[in-house]
Order: structure tokens, then C-alpha cells, then sequence
């Protein structure tokens, strides 16, 4: 599929088959994820893939936004690896944000729905799985295919005009 193609087929998936996830398309999304950019090439974004009925029941107990997925990836950010400047934005969260992007953008490619969360409680999931105080849950994207009738929400096709969008300098 054209690039173009992929960001217009993509979209949240709220309801998933519960067909497994071959291991070469998880694998294709990880690496999506391996190759993200990061500021300074910091490379803080971790990932746990939750695929077990233990780790899925984990998950659960954290948010009500599974939606059946087979797979739920936990994006986090390794604050030790994140690139902060003294009095400048924290950029571990965009940097989880951009590779979190990419994983959805190859799941759609290979026929995948996702769904991009952060409605979760990010101190019980971390006790959960034992993160070390060092990895920070930023968003959780459940994955697999979508289930038959499932289709883009209300408001998905919504958008606001480019020259909303555009920010106007004074003499342009």
C-alpha cells in the first residue's frame, strides 16, 4: 500500500476479532517501532507485548480498553535513555508517541486495526508486570484484526480545514 493509503485506511479500532497475530506481522510492527526516530537518537522507547491470558488479564485490570485485542503493546519510556534539556520539554513521551505512530501505521499496512490508549492506570500496570522505576508507561496499543462490522467511530472522518490547521503570520 501507498503511504497516503495507509494513513487514510487507519483508524481506531474498538471491537477485534480475536484471530491471533502471526509472529512475522508482530514482528513487522516491532521493527517499525526499532526504527523510529528519536530526539538526539536517544532511543528510550520500550515496548512489552502482552499476549498471554495472564498478561491480558493484567491488562484488563489496568484500563477497559482492550476491546478483545489479542495483543496489547505497552509503550514506555526509559527516563535513564530520554534526551531532557535543564528547562526544556521532556521529550520521552514524543519520542514513545512517534514509534507508537509507526507501530500503527505498519499494523494497518498488514491488515491489522490498533487503537492508540491511555485511559489505563500506569501505577497498577506497572506493579503488575514489575517495571523498574525507570520505565513510565506512556500509551497502550492493542492490536489484531478487527472484528467483522467493526468500523471507524463518528467522529473519525471529522476534520477541521487546512487553513484551520495553518497558523497565519502577520503579513502573510
Amino acid at each position: 500500500m501507498q503511504l497516503e493509503d495507509v494513513i487514510a485506511k487507519r483508524y481506531s479500532v474498538r471491537k477485534f476479532s480475536g484471530e491471533p497475530v502471526s509472529g512475522g506481522d508482530l514482528g513487522a510492527v516491532l521493527e517499525a517501532v526499532r526504527v523510529a526516530p528519536s530526539a538526539k537518537n536517544q532511543q528510550p522507547v520500550r515496548v512489552l507485548v502482552c499476549s498471554t491470558p495472564e498478561e491480558l488479564a493484567k491488562i484488563d485490570a489496568c484500563t477497559p480498553c482492550r476491546y478483545g485485542a489479542p495483543v496489547v503493546l505497552v509503550f514506555a519510556c526509559d527516563d535513564d535513555r530520554r534526551w531532557k534539556k535543564e528547562n526544556r520539554a521532556d521529550c520521552g513521551p514524543v519520542d514513545v508517541s512517534i514509534a507508537a505512530t509507526y507501530a500503527m501505521l505498519e499494523a494497518t499496512d498488514r491488515g491489522l486495526g490498533s487503537v492508540w490508549v491511555m485511559n489505563f492506570e500506569a501505577a497498577k500496570l506497572t506493579e503488575a508486570f514489575g517495571l523498574p522505576a525507570n520505565i513510565r508507561p506512556i500509551c497502550l496499543l492493542p492490536l489484531g484484526k478487527a472484528a467483522p462490522g467493526a468500523e471507524p467511530g463518528p467522529n473519525h472522518a471529522l476534520r477541521v480545514p487546512l487553513s484551520e490547521i495553518l497558523l497565519k503570520r502577520e503579513g502573510r
